[in-house]
């Protein structure tokens, strides 16, 4: 016996075992999307925003904006005291984003008037970005990345190998240094998703990525002639 499922959502399955007319139908519920490479398809991910405030908190604001320049989280219009604070989440999608925190009287929220502060953290604890001591404003980038990219980060740090990049940032050419021979190598570029965007060989230990997309954070993965993974690590355009 076959069943045949088609289209998304709910949908019938027919059980084929003769005449189709005669079939049972079963009524299948079910969801599709991009799988993380380990069966779960990620929506998004809680960030919580944390601010201590000086003195002056009616001075403070501050916005979260996604990689198309879109505000998805913001703060304004403070009335705590010194030292109180407050914290605002929201669940965000895979990506990268900005936080920027500005004060109007252009002494930041630390340290004339108060030890002022402010962090994004994720659910497990996890510090993307804190500061506090600034003038007028302060911008930080923090990306969020799936299962598959985490992984993928890991690799950085349990790969033994004395082959290195650089320079990194850089805006066309990443060269290899480790004394060994390059040739045949081909290095694969993946952006913060998982998904593959570049595949180019090894010519003369350097890899060409001038036309990747300027101030973005990629991961590259290089395979020597035999297939065999040399390097993983975290590279930026600039």
């Amino acid at each position: 016996m076959m069943f045949y499922i088609s289209g998304t959502g709910e949908r019938t399955a027919e059980s084929y075992e003769g005449s189709s007319s005669k079939a049972p139908k079963l009524v299948i519920t079910y969801t599709t999307g991009s799988s993380d490479g380990g069966g779960n398809t990620p929506k998004c991910e809680d960030v919580y925003v944390t601010l201590v405030f000086d003195k002056y908190s009616k001075e403070t604001s501050w916005t979260l904006k996604n990689s198309s320049s879109e505000t998805v989280m913001s703060g304004g219009n403070y009335t705590q005291g010194n030292g109180e604070s407050i914290t605002v989440s929201k669940c965000l999608p895979v990506g990268c984003y900005d936080f920027s925190i500005n004060d109007t009287y252009g002494d930041g929220i630390c340290c004339d008037y108060g030890n002022g502060s402010y962090k994004v953290t994720k659910t497990d604890g996890t510090v993307l970005v804190s500061g506090g001591s600034f003038t007028s404003s302060d911008t930080k980038q923090f990306c969020l990345m799936n299962t598959s990219a985490r992984k993928k980060e890991k690799k950085e740090t349990s790969l033994k190998s004395k082959i290195t990049l650089y320079p990194n940032p850089t805006s066309d050419r990443l060269f290899i240094s480790g004394g060994e021979n390059t040739l045949l190598w081909i290095a694969k570029v993946l952006d913060i998703s998982g998904k593959k965007i570049l595949e180019a060989p090894v010519i003369n230990s350097s890899i060409n990525i001038s036309n990747l997309t300027n101030n973005s954070i990629y991961f590259i993965e290089i395979f020597n002639e035999l297939g065999e993974n040399k390097l993983s690590e975290k590279i930026i355009k600039k």
